[in-house]
């Protein structure tokens, strides 16, 4: 079926490819930094397969992302249908920084081994297998090539050496078939389904309930307790994951381009819209009916061109998207610009400076006199025209969400024709802020909007209030922040870099010497590429890593002056969330003894939980990954499973497919590492089938022994594993 869907849609894998090139590059690149000024045959450690050299982590490195082009590395579900997909994914399994050296290991102790031969057919085969022949193989390795080494060579090359690899490990290994229990408990998991209402009190929502603060000498006590813990870690469902151990940080500074912000204003010079209906303007036509005094017959039409002024509209849109990149990468230049300029050694961060360098004041804009009708105009229109009027590209008006205000771009503007004869552009915009808000019934709202110009945008205003702010460019040095909180940034976690694919700026930002000495790729001060992000907020990003700090445990304290300021109130709410954990566990059993089954919903809900519902859902993924219980994911595997089983517990019992019996329809299931309490109710219920079973066995089997494969792969090609089985030293230890 991979293979079918590969053939099917060669176009779009080959843009896939295209994309993923962009991704090599970068990433091979990024990894020559490492090896450059430095001999290729410069040996970087020795073992009982010989030394490993410069170069040979290198050659390691640029087959595994060609493997990557080609399409390995999927997600453990879709790489039934690839070969050899469970080893790539074993090998990728690792930390990114150790694949290229387990891999170079790898490919010796296979060749060492001297049981292992690939073959040109093998080669082919694989490639047939992947579906890469003809046209697609050909555009591949044409992209792929260079000077000093033909495409094919290198693909052809890189696939044999994996192969070999491969063929190492299944030699090594011998799988035993699942036996017909472990067939049906299997099977079980992946389709017994059940629905559950849940009713759920969290901890941090009662935490204002609380009366008591705890004493100076309870957070003492669990400050010690835990300080040598990682927050966030509970490995079984009886843990809160309690913990203030410090893990390595990093304080990022960034300066981020806002493409929705630019999106909304750009708009193409008049010059380069002429320009363009004159190159094209054989495709601008409008169709006009053809008189015809026969009124029975079909109305036909005639094509006519289309005037400046008629096709000026549609031009404008066709360009709007080469004019957004144009202006995205006209505000990142200037921003570069500016950064060479500004001293590092000023208090306030350069990437802060520029920002405000990069603000054009509007005063003068701000007192120009127009004379404006509106009248009963939606807002956005209403700001169209106050911009035409002005002899602005364009007005950035910050309607929408902002703070506790919520402006609708489209309520209904009309102003008197004497506000807005001769006035200021600033009283206009005054007047047609506060009309909006009286149409919202926001009245006694104070609102005070700044303006102000952009580099590269001068024709247009933008706010710069906090709350109102959309000016196209921001700046931050961030605080010290941890891998989990970085992800988790709005704007940093979505940081990539390519626009489709690429290297996420945790991985990059985390990869520093302090954490990674002599290994590491950046360094505190250096700046790093540009990055796109993507997902909810768009745009391009310039940054660098600013600050890095350590792991390492918080002091022992002995008294709670001892303890860092910021640890004493993440404690003090720790221990405020296990008080809140009573009032929840309390909350819970009382709705649960005291409602009945008809109104268990409506019982929850007045007590205050959240309620809602699973929809079906069965105890493990067909990747044989257990689910949790859906809304309420918390901690690892361990976890889930716990989760699911409790969930499963209200399962009605069964006798040949049969629901013969009935188990309780509700229950009460505390989650210490989620912080909650929750009232279970089953709603609904699907058993497993038996001639479900009869006509899914065999794919069950095949998921339980990729499983045992892939459980014996990532034994197999764990770094840690390599290294010893190879007695790898590096050369600098020795």
């Amino acid at each position: 079926m991979a293979f079918a869907f590969f053939r099917r849609r060669q176009k779009l894998v080959i843009i896939i490819m295209a994309v993923l090139m962009v991704t090599f590059l970068i990433g091979f690149q990024g990894f020559e930094q490492l090896v450059r000024r430095r001999p290729e045959t410069e040996p970087i450690g020795t073992g009982r397969w010989d030394d490993v050299l410069r170069r040979d982590l290198v050659q390691a490195h640029g087959d595994i992302e060609l493997l990557r082009i080609i399409g390995l590395g999927r997600s453990h579900y879709q790489m039934m249908g690839i070969p050899t997909e469970t080893e790539f994914l074993a090998l990728m399994n690792n930390d990114w920084n150790e694949v290229p050296l387990t891999y170079a290991l790898l490919l010796k102790e296979a060749e060492d081994s001297g049981t292992v031969s690939v073959t040109d057919q093998d080669v082919d085969q694989f490639l047939r297998d992947i579906g890469l022949t003809g046209a697609q193989y050909e555009r591949l390795v044409a992209q792929i090539g260079d000077r000093r080494q033909d495409g094919g060579e290198m693909l052809r090359g890189a696939v044999a050496r994996w192969l070999t690899v491969s063929t190492s490990f299944n030699s090594a290994t011998t799988s035993v078939l699942p036996s017909e229990p472990q067939l049906r408990h299997a099977y079980r998991n992946l389709t017994e389904q059940i629905n559950l209402r849940v009713g759920e009190f969290r901890a941090d929502d009662l935490l204002e309930e609380l009366t008591d603060e705890p004493t100076d000498d309870d957070i003492l006590a669990h400050y010690n307790r835990y300080r040598s813990s990682e927050a966030g870690q509970a490995q079984s469902p009886e843990e809160f994951g309690f913990g203030y151990r410090r893990p390595n940080r990093i304080a990022v500074s960034y300066l981020f381009v806002d493409r929705d912000v630019v999106e909304r204003v750009a708009k193409p010079s008049r010059t380069r819209v002429f320009s363009y209906w004159r190159e094209h303007r054989d495709e601008f036509v409008r169709e006009v009916p053809v008189d015809n005094d026969n009124e029975d017959e079909p109305t036909e039409y005639r094509q006519e061109p289309m005037t400046f002024s008629e096709a000026e509209p549609l031009i404008i849109e066709q360009l709007k998207p080469e004019t957004v990149e144009s202006q995205m990468e006209a505000l990142l230049r200037r921003a570069e610009f500016l950064l060479d300029e500004v001293s590092p050694d000023s208090e306030t961060d350069p990437y802060v400076r520029v920002r405000r360098r990069m603000a054009r004041p509007a005063d003068a804009t701000l007192q120009r006199e127009v004379t404006v009708r509106i009248s009963r105009q939606p807002l956005n229109r209403a700001i169209e025209i106050l911009a035409d009027a002005a002899d602005l590209d364009a007005i950035y008006y910050p309607w929408g969400q902002r703070g506790d205000i919520y402006i609708d771009p489209e309520v209904e503007i009309t102003l008197p024709a004497e506000r807005t004869t001769d006035a200021p552009l600033e009283d206009v915009l005054h007047e047609i802020t506060r009309h909006a808000l009286d149409e919202m019934d926001e009245e006694d709202a104070d609102i005070e909007i700044n303006w102000a110009h952009s580099v590269e945008l001068e024709n247009v205003l933008f706010p710069v209030d906090r709350e109102m702010d959309a000016f196209p460019v921001s700046a931050e040095r961030t605080e010290l922040l941890s891998l989990s909180r970085l992800i988790n940034h709005e704007i940093l976690g979505n940081a990539y870099t390519s626009r489709e694919a690429g290297d996420g700026l945790w991985r990059r930002a985390f990869d520093a010497e302090a954490f990674r000495p002599e290994r590491g790729t950046i360094r505190e001060g250096d700046t790093g590429p540009r990055m796109f992000v993507r997902d909810d907020r768009t745009g391009r990003l310039l940054w660098r890593l600013s600050e890095t700090q350590t792991a390492h445990d918080p002091p022992e304290a002995e008294t709670i002056d001892d303890i860092p300021a910021d640890l004493v109130e993440a404690a003090r709410r720790d221990l405020k969330l296990l008080s809140a954990m009573d009032i929840a566990r309390g909350r819970a059993e009382e709705v649960f003894a005291e409602a009945g089954e008809d109104n268990l919903a409506e019982a929850l809900e007045e007590a205050g939980a959240r309620v809602f519902e699973t929809g079906l859902f069965s105890r493990q993924t067909y990747g044989l990954e257990w689910r949790g219980i859906p809304q309420m994911r918390a901690g690892d595997q361990n976890v889930l499973r716990y989760m699911v089983e409790r969930a499963f517990e209200l399962a009605p019992e069964k006798v040949n497919d049969q629901v013969e019996g009935d188990s309780p329809q509700k229950k009460v299931l505390e989650l210490p590492p989620r912080r909650s309490v929750s009232v279970l109710e089953r709603i609904d219920y699907r058993p497993a089938s038996r001639d479900g079973y009869e006509q899914e066995r065999d794919q069950v089997a095949m998921l339980l022994a990729q499983q045992r494969i892939f459980t014996a792969a990532l034994e197999w090609f764990d770094s840690d594993n390599v290294v010893r089985r190879g007695e790898f030293r590096r050369a600098r230890e020795d």
